[in-house]
C-alpha cells in the first residue's frame, strides 16, 4: 500500500487537538486586540466594537480571566486616560457580562483602589474609579443579602414541614381517644405521669428553641428538634391519657379524656401559629403546659394514696395506735394482762425488726434512685408491705380495746380469740411480703422469721390465758330435771331442736356475709396481678363481672417429725400447746 508523504494543511487543521488550540489562540488574539484599542491613551472616545467584544469574550468563557491577564499588565499609573479607559472599559465589563466577573473582580480590588488613590490629589481626579468600586462593593452586598435570604427561606421551609409533620403526629393521637379499638389499651397512673413529665420538659425545650430562631431566622436547627421531640412526647401523653381512663372512675375517666382532648386542640392552636411568619414570633406554648399540667394532676390523683408516703412512715401503724391504747393495760387481770404485754412487746420487736429490713431491701435495690420512686417503681410490693403493715397494728389495737371490753364485762372472750388469730395472720403476711425483695442470705430477714414465730407464740398464750379466764368468770351451773314431768321434757326437747336450727341458719348466714366481706376487702385492696410484670399495679374501679375469686392458698406441706426431732427454728414449742 502506498502511504501520503505530504499531507495538506488544510486536512491537519480539522484534527480536534489542533482545532482547539487555534481557537484559543485566536480567542486571545481577538481579546488582547480589543482590549488594547479600547483601553490607550488616545483622547478619544473608547469605541462600542472594542467594548462589545470584550464583554462577548467574558460571556465566551464565562469568566474574565483573559482580561484581567491583559490589563493587569497596563501601565495605568503612567496615564490618567489610560487610567480612565481602563475604568470606562471594567464598568461595562462588570455591568454587561458574565455574572463570574464580578467574582473574578473580587481578587483585583485593591488594583482597582490604587489606581483610584493615585490620581486623587491631581486637578482632574479619577471618578469612575470610584463609580467602579462602588458598583463592586454593592454587587458583592446584594449578592450576600441574596444568600442569606435564601438561606432564610430555606430554613422557613424545613420549619414548615417539620410543623406539618407534628401535626399529623398530634391528629392522629387526638383521633385515638375515639377509636373503639383504642378501649382495650389500658395504662396504669404511674407510667402516664412519667410521659407527661417528659412532654412539660418538651415544652421547656421548645421555648428555648423558638427563643433561638427568633432572634436569628437563619438557624432553624434546634427549634426543629425541639419540635420533632414535643410532638411525639405529647401524643405519647394523649394517648396514655386516654389508655389510664379506660380503667379510672368515670368522674375522672371523662376529666382526663376532656383534658386530654383540650391538650391536642392547644397543641394545633400552637403549631397553626408557627406555620405563619405574622403570628410566629408571637406564639406560646403556655397553653399547651397548663393542659399538661392538668393532665398529670388527674394522674397524680388516681395513683394510689399509700404510694404517697415516705420510708419512716412505713411499718409504723403497728405502734401509733396500739402503744396509746396500752394504757387500758391497768384494767385488765393480770394473767390477761401479762400475755397481751408480752404480745404487744413480740409485735414491737417484730415491726423495728421490719423496719430495718425494708431499709435494707431499698438501700440494695433502689441503685441511683431516689427512695420514693423505688417505692413507686415496686408498687405491688409496697402496697403487700403497707396492708400488711396496718393489718398488725389494726390486730394489736382491737386486741387491746377487745380485753379492756372483756374486763369490764361488755365484750365478749371470743374478740381476744379473734385479735389473736388475726395478728397471726397479719404477721405471715408481713413477713411474705418482706421476703419478696428481701436477700435469702440477709441477716435481719432471720431475725424478722424469729420474730414472727416469737408473736405466734405470744398470740397462742393470749388464746390459752383467755380461754381459761373465760372458764373461771362463765357460770357453770349444772342443769336439773328433776321436777320436770314426760311432757315438759319433750317440749324442751323441740324447743332447743328449734334453737339448734335457728343458730345453724345464723351460723350459715353470717358465714356467707363473712364471705362477702372478704370478698369486698379483696376489691378495694385494689391489688391485681399482671404474668407479664413482676410488680404490681394499681388497679382502677372495679367493673361488673371482673371480679374473680382469688385461688385458695395451699396449705405448705411439712414432713412429720417425732417429739425428739423438734427444733426451736421450725416454730414449735413443747410448752405452749393450743387449740385455737
Amino acid at each position: 500500500m502506498n502511504s501520503i508523504k505530504n499531507v495538506p494543511a488544510r486536512v491537519l487543521s480539522r484534527r480536534t487537538g489542533h482545532s482547539l488550540e487555534a481557537e484559543r489562540e485566536q480567542f486571545d488574539k481577538t481579546q488582547a486586540m480589543s482590549i488594547s484599542k479600547a483601553i490607550n491613551t488616545q483622547e478619544a472616545p473608547v469605541k462600542e466594537k472594542h467594548v462589545r467584544r470584550i464583554i462577548l469574550g467574558t460571556h465566551h468563557e464565562k469568566g474574565a480571566f483573559t482580561f484581567w491577564s491583559y490589563a493587569i499588565g497596563l501601565p495605568l499609573p503612567s496615564s490618567s486616560i489610560l487610567s480612565w479607559k481602563f475604568c470606562h472599559v471594567l464598568h461595562k465589563v462588570l455591568r454587561d457580562g458574565h455574572p463570574n466577573v464580578l467574582q473574578d473582580c473580587q481578587r483585583y480590588r485593591s488594583n482597582i483602589r490604587e489606581t483610584g488613590d493615585l490620581w486623587v490629589s491631581s486637578s482632574k481626579p479619577l471618578k469612575p474609579c470610584s463609580v467602579v468600586m462602588s458598583f463592586v462593593y454593592h454587587q458583592q452586598k446584594n449578592q450576600e443579602q441574596s444568600l442569606q435570604q435564601k438561606l432564610r427561606d430555606d430554613q422557613f421551609a424545613i420549619l414548615q414541614g417539620t410543623v406539618t409533620e407534628a401535626e399529623n403526629i398530634i391528629q392522629d393521637a387526638v383521633a385515638k381517644l375515639d377509636d373503639p379499638l383504642h378501649i382495650r389499651c389500658t395504662s396504669s397512673p404511674d407510667y402516664l405521669i412519667s410521659r407527661v413529665q417528659a412532654a412539660l420538659e418538651s415544652v421547656t425545650t421548645l421555648e428555648s428553641g423558638h427563643a433561638q430562631y427568633v432572634s436569628s431566622m437563619a438557624d432553624a436547627t434546634e427549634l426543629v428538634g425541639a419540635l420533632a421531640q414535643f410532638a411525639h412526647l405529647t401524643a405519647d401523653a394523649i394517648v396514655n391519657g386516654s389508655a389510664t381512663s379506660h380503667m379510672a372512675p368515670t368522674d375522672h375517666a371523662d376529666k382526663l379524656t376532656d383534658t386530654c382532648r383540650d391538650c391536642g386542640h392547644r397543641s394545633l392552636e400552637y403549631l397553626n401559629e408557627l406555620k405563619d411568619k405574622q403570628l410566629l414570633r408571637q406564639a406560646n406554648p403556655e397553653d399547651v403546659r397548663r393542659t399538661l399540667q392538668g393532665i398529670l394532676q388527674l394522674g397524680q390523683e388516681l395513683r394510689p394514696k399509700s404510694l404517697d408516703i415516705k420510708q419512716e412512715e412505713l411499718g409504723r401503724y403497728s405502734l401509733n395506735s396500739a402503744w396509746e391504747a396500752a394504757k387500758l393495760f391497768s384494767l385488765v387481770p393480770n394473767r390477761i394482762l401479762n400475755s397481751c404485754t408480752d404480745l404487744m412487746k413480740a409485735i414491737r420487736l417484730l415491726v423495728m425488726t421490719s423496719t430495718s429490713l425494708q431499709k435494707e431491701i431499698v438501700e440494695s435495690g433502689r441503685g441511683a434512685a431516689t427512695t420514693q420512686e423505688f417505692y413507686a417503681k415496686n408498687s405491688r410490693w409496697t402496697e403487700g408491705l403497707i396492708s400488711a403493715s396496718k393489718a398488725v397494728g389494726w390486730g394489736a389495737t382491737q386486741l387491746v380495746e377487745s380485753a379492756d371490753r372483756v374486763v369490764l364485762h361488755t365484750g365478749k372472750y371470743e374478740e381476744l380469740i379473734v385479735c389473736s388469730h388475726e395478728i397471726a395472720a397479719s404477721t405471715a403476711q408481713l413477713v411474705a411480703a418482706s421476703k419478696v425483695k428481701a436477700d435469702k442470705n440477709s441477716r435481719n430477714l432471720g431475725k424478722l422469721q424469729a420474730c414472727s414465730r416469737n408473736v405466734n407464740e405470744m398470740a397462742a398464750n393470749v388464746v390459752a390465758s383467755t380461754k381459761s379466764g373465760q372458764e373461771q368468770i362463765e357460770d357453770k351451773d349444772t342443769m336439773d330435771f328433776s321436777g320436770m314431768s314426760l311432757i315438759k321434757l319433750k317440749k324442751e326437747e323441740m324447743e332447743t331442736q328449734v334453737k339448734v336450727l335457728e343458730l345453724e341458719k345464723m351460723l350459715e348466714n353470717e358465714r356467707i356475709r363473712l364471705g362477702d366481706l372478704r370478698k369486698k376487702h379483696y376489691a378495694l385492696a385494689g391489688v391485681y396481678e399482671d404474668p407479664d410484670d413482676g410488680e404490681g399495679k394499681p388497679a382502677g374501679t372495679p367493673r361488673r363481672g371482673m371480679l374473680k375469686k382469688p385461688p385458695l392458698a395451699q396449705k405448705p406441706a411439712y414432713p412429720l417429725k417425732q417429739d425428739g426431732e423438734l427444733e426451736q427454728q421450725d416454730g414449735v414449742y413443747q410448752a405452749h400447746v393450743v387449740n385455737f
